[in-house]
């Protein structure tokens, strides 16, 4: 049994026809779409994302949707500004006084 059917996690798969239908279930041939008309059929994968936007367009796949959240802030200066390498720290930490524990 597949680890995540196993933790009660059930794959979603998904289906856009050529018209911008989206079907989405955890199992393919919920709905009897001719095959013909499917454009796309896949499954999302673990740390994937999927987004219909039902103003702006039928969806957006992964790295697009990534793409435009990673733009509104300003995440790698923040990032860089803030990460601790540990190659950069003292081999050896200075001891702690005892007065500063209690």
């Amino acid at each position: 049994m597949p680890r995540s059917i196993a933790n009660g996690l059930r794959p979603a798969r998904y289906l856009i026809t050529d018209d911008d239908l989206v079907v989405m279930a955890s199992e393919m041939g919920v709905l009897d779409i001719p095959q013909h008309k499917i454009f796309k059929k896949w499954r999302l994968q673990p740390g994937k994302m999927f987004l219909i936007d039902l103003g702006a367009g039928p969806h957006h796949d992964d790295s697009e949707l990534k793409s435009q959240l990673a733009a509104r802030a300003p995440y790698h200066e923040w990032l860089a500004n803030t990460q601790i390498v540990l190659e950069n720290l003292p081999a050896k930490a200075a001891p702690i006084p005892v007065a500063a524990v209690c």
